[in-house]
């Protein structure tokens, strides 16, 4: 199936439409929750917002598993985690998999990568297809590597070449320590002036939290909520200082976070690794090209894994999904589910299994829970007990789903050194995707 694919497009390669974009600019940003845009029920309007306007933003677009690497493994693959073979960060991405980036090369593309997350590494399995990947750790990761992708997309486009850049930012990702940029005080633009108390963004506070299970005192909870809004206009800074340097109009602009964040809403949690639910799942997402795409709001669920077979057909190299999905799978590794349709989450827990992953804490997840995203999109209120037939409903939409799946059936090995290097800077030391029976 995998190599079919691959091939279909590369015969469609042979002739772009005279339309299509010649250029693809993929930016993803770590741990950005939907509701962080203004467009997306946010307190705050970005520059991204702007950009959002003129293309296609799908109100309900999420991640199959809100963890980066299986994340974007389905993004870079159009597969769930579980056929794909990477449940987790510590996981890397089986070669036999084909990649966005092997497809484009094949169709002529210079592809090139630069990321900012130590996760998404050559060696991991993601550098598949890309002639050129670079990466930078320093604190100053996120805007070099912004004007490094920004140089090489022009300087491809300008020599007529068709150019695919993925540029993918770090900034919102714990610890929430926005350093300022161009003049601008992130933390002052975002937090209450005064604060004096704990929270300080770093793991350290944020896991002795969760670890205790004890709810921040509020002022201490809007300051650590305030410094993450902090980071997140300063990665919008960052892209609108980019994106200003470029001419967009014969590229292809996808724009998506990998995952969302919690942010104190269960059990002190600020992460994202444990969430099975929209504050982790729901994320935002747009695609702009002024030629091809009229600004428009598009309300049907959509799955990052999806996100492929769109941008080939966007580039005029593959057939468009005449029928978008009516539920979208998000998964904790392959044992728990969280299906949204276009109403309702349903979170299944078969097997009572409660996630151990970093940090330490309790994080129990109930077997089943019903959750109307309409009016209650934090899901705080679960309806299962008085919706039977939706819970019914969804559970057996679940089960169809994972009867269409082709499952990897590989043996993933152990994180290498470099590799739990990597997990335990991000604050992921231990991550083995542990199961708890309750």
């Amino acid at each position: 199936m995998r190599v079919l694919a691959a091939g279909l497009v590369l015969l469609a390669a042979c002739s772009r439409a005279p339309d299509a974009p010649r250029s693809l600019l993929l930016v993803t940003v770590d741990t950005l929750r939907a509701d962080a845009l203004g467009s997306l029920g946010g307190a705050r309007r970005l520059g991204l917002d702007e950009l959002a306007a003129q293309g296609e933003l799908f109100e309900n677009a999420f991640t199959p598993r809100s963890m980066t690497f299986p994340a974007l493994s389905s993004l870079f693959t159009g597969l769930s985690p579980i056929e794909h073979g990477a449940l987790s960060n510590g996981d890397l991405l089986p070669r036999e998999n084909t990649t966005l980036a092997e497809t484009l090369e094949r169709a002529g593309f210079f592809t090139a990568a630069f990321t900012t997350n130590k996760l998404l590494v050559p060696g991991s399995g993601l550098e598949q297809g890309f002639t050129s990947f670079e990466s930078d750790f320093s604190r100053e990761r996120d805007e070099k590597m912004a004007a490094a992708a920004a140089r090489c997309l022009s300087e491809h486009a300008a020599k007529g070449e068709r150019v695919f850049v993925w540029l993918h930012l770090v900034g919102p990702h714990l610890p929430y320590a926005p350093e300022p940029l161009d003049g601008i005080d992130f933390k002052a633009l975002c937090c209450a002036q005064g604060y004096a108390g704990p929270a300080d963004g770093s793991h350290e506070y944020a896991n002795a939290l969760h670890a205790a299970g004890v709810a921040p005192a509020p002022a201490d909870l809007e300051h650590m909520r305030g410094l993450y809004a902090a980071e997140v206009a300063r990665a919008d800074h960052v892209l609108t200082r980019m994106f200003a340097t470029l001419d967009l109009s014969d590229c292809l602009l996808v724009f998506a976070a990998d995952h969302g964040e919690e942010l104190g809403e269960r059990r002190a949690y600020f992460g994202h690794s444990k969430s099975v639910t929209s504050a982790g799942l729901h994320v935002p997402l747009f695609l702009r090209h002024p030629g091809t795409i009229a600004p428009t709001r598009t309300r049907e669920p959509f799955g990052l894994q999806e996100l492929r077979t769109r941008i080939l057909a966007q580039l005029g190299l593959g057939a468009r999904a005449d029928v978008p999905a009516s539920l979208e799978v998000g998964l904790w590794r392959d044992r728990i589910f969280s299906a949204r349709d276009a109403r309702w989450r349903l979170v299944w827990n078969p097997e009572n299994l409660e996630p151990l992953e970093t940090p330490p804490g309790s994080y129990p997840v109930p077997q089943l829970a019903l959750y109307d995203e309409l009016a209650d999109p934090r899901d705080e209120h679960d309806l299962a007990a008085s919706h039977p037939d939706e819970v019914a409903r969804l559970r057996a939409a679940i089960e169809h789903w994972r009867a269409q799946l082709h499952p990897w059936t590989g043996q993933q090995s152990a994180p290498d050194a470099a590799r739990q290097r990597a997990l335990h800077e991000m604050g992921y030391a231990g991550e083995g995707g542990k199961l708890q029976p309750r």
